[in-house]
């Protein structure tokens, strides 16, 4: 009996090396993982979505604070003879409530990008190309530049494995690290980071079905001079070509961005065109700063905006290293 105890610890405990073994080599290297990502998304050419933006308040002015606000109003009323509380009118100004517009994302693959938001106060532009960025507001051009929340795109547009991923270097996130995590009840390679380790840009590809469901761009400086942002893509919808050829596509039906622990936007697809015919000047950013007015604080540059002019010419550098000319495909 205890040569059979014995037999079964020893079977047990070569399981489990063997189990534990198994795992870490399955974590397959960043390259690969783009690669079926990129594969996993379809072979579009071009894709138009037609979008609900949803814009919420600022987190020092949602839910909680309003919540707050009625508490104490609550608290500061009086019993009337029945024994019913009359609450005293508050004298604090409500939450404004989130701002909900319409907006569209248009994808020329491999890497041009144009999206347009009907803001009340006009119709913010931006538009992406190998040529750099042209953001357009009340027909002023604003920036020259993307900001981190125009990061969104990277996993949906660069749809050649090599140019993601420089891209998401140029993002900060380490494609030479690869890890198994779990998030949401969902197993998911992650790349730039070891999990659990959240503190650096990172991309998570789900295991299964390799599309990316969360893209960490930044975390909060312990110094508070940087907020964290966070985009989770969720809800992944079929998409089929229009010309008679049934070639599945994807696309997130969700693209949230959560900041500081907060929702602070929301993108829900509305409809989509596959293959759709755009214009020529749809991607033309060199057009766009020619055809707007620059805005007055676009005119002094900042060190954000010569950072990401750097960032602009190191990508242009890398894909004349591996034969990209930057031409429509």
């Amino acid at each position: 009996m205890k040569i059979f105890s014995g037999r079964t610890l020893i079977c047990t405990l070569a399981f489990f090396s063997l189990t534990a073994f198994s795992a870490q080599a399955y974590v397959l290297p960043a390259e690969q993982v783009l690669e079926l990502m990129v594969k996993a998304q379809g072979p579009a050419k071009g894709l138009s979505v037609a979008e609900q933006v949803v814009v919420y308040p600022p987190p020092e002015i949602q839910p909680e604070q309003a919540v707050q606000t009625e508490t104490d109003a609550a608290a500061t009323g009086m019993e009337n003879q029945e024994g019913e509380a009359v609450g005293e009118e508050s004298s604090e100004t409500p939450p404004p409530a989130p701002l909900t517009v319409e907006g569209s994302a248009s994808y020329q693959f491999p890497d041009k990008f144009r999206e347009e938001i009907k803001y009340p106060t006009g119709l913010g532009i931006l538009a992406v190309s190998p040529a750099g960025a042209a953001k357009v507001e009340n027909n002023y051009l604003i920036s020259e530049f993307e900001d981190q929340y125009d990061l969104f795109k990277e996993p949906l547009l660069y749809r050649n494995a090599m140019l993601l991923q420089e891209r998401l270097s140029l993002a900060g996130v380490r494609t030479d690290v690869c890890s198994l995590g779990y998030w949401q009840g969902k197993a998911a390679f992650v790349i730039g980071a070891q999990f659990p380790d959240e503190t650096v840009p990172q991309l998570w590809v789900e295991k299964n079905t390799f599309l990316p469901i969360r893209f960490i761009v930044t975390r909060a400086a312990p110094s508070g001079n940087q907020d964290s942002l966070e985009v989770q893509y969720s809800d992944w919808q079929g998409l089929l070509v229009q010309d008679g050829k049934k070639i599945r596509h994807r696309y997130p039906g969700r693209i949230t961005f959560v900041s500081n622990g907060q929702i602070v936007s929301q993108r829900t697809m509305v409809n989509y065109a596959m293959n759709p015919s755009f214009t020529p000047e749809s991607f033309d950013v060199s057009r766009m700063r020619r055809a707007y007015e620059p805005a007055p604080h676009l005119m002094p540059k900042d060190p954000v905006s010569e950072e990401m002019q750097g960032v602009h010419n190191a990508f242009e550098e890398f894909k004349k290293t591996i034969g990209q000319d930057g031409k429509n495909q």
